[in-house]
């Protein structure tokens, strides 16, 4: 056995897998003797089977929420224009310090601290079809949000929309939508990036 040191090796090896083998074996007969498993077999008796529910091609229809908030003011002005997202367009519009009112648009965030994606949702009743663009408050004025590789937009389908976006900014930090062709904002929603 001096001469073959390996093959001591392998044969020490397959000896200690058969042990392993056989005392595993012994674990699991001992787990199901002393546990229901295999003792009440009434429901395979019974014929009973795991079903899903029906599918439907109609989405759950979503509850609108109205928030309050502040018109536009008339000093902001529109545009019906398409912007390059690599050019950000800025709007003067401040932010309502109590929201209070109500905007055509309204959106929420599913979420109030993030750190990758910021997920934002809501309703447009009157928006069917229309683009919407991500804007960001950015030192009190309201800018186009397209950072790099997304381009901050989302179409509206049956009145609502939805969509993910990376923030890149830390700490709090304010977004809205605005339609990129008649100008109507939404509400703000306040997150905590970092």
């Amino acid at each position: 056995m001096q001469d073959r040191p390996i093959a001591a090796g392998v044969r020490a090896l397959v000896l200690v897998a058969v042990i392993g083998g056989v005392v595993a074996a012994g674990a699991v007969a001992v787990a199901v003797k002393t546990s229901a498993i295999g003792r009440d077999r009434s429901a395979i008796d019974s014929g009973m089977t795991l079903s899903m529910p029906p599918f439907t091609s109609e989405p759950n229809q979503l509850q609108p929420v109205v928030l309050r908030s502040v018109p536009p003011t008339a000093s902001a002005t529109p545009t019906d224009e398409y912007t390059d997202s690599s050019t950000p367009t800025v709007s003067s519009q401040p932010l309502p310090s109590d929201q209070s009112g109500v905007f055509p648009i309204n959106l929420q965030s599913g979420e109030r601290n993030v750190t990758i994606l910021l997920d934002l949702s809501g309703t447009y009743p009157q928006g069917e079809g229309a683009v919407l663009q991500v804007q960001q408050l950015v030192t009190g004025t309201w800018v186009d949000f397209a950072p790099p590789g997304q381009t901050g937009q989302f179409v509206v389908g049956g009145g609502l929309f939805s969509g993910s976006i990376t923030p890149t900014g830390k700490g709090l930090e304010q977004f809205r939508v605005r339609n990129v062709s008649n100008g109507d904002v939404s509400n703000s929603v306040s997150v905590n990036v970092g």
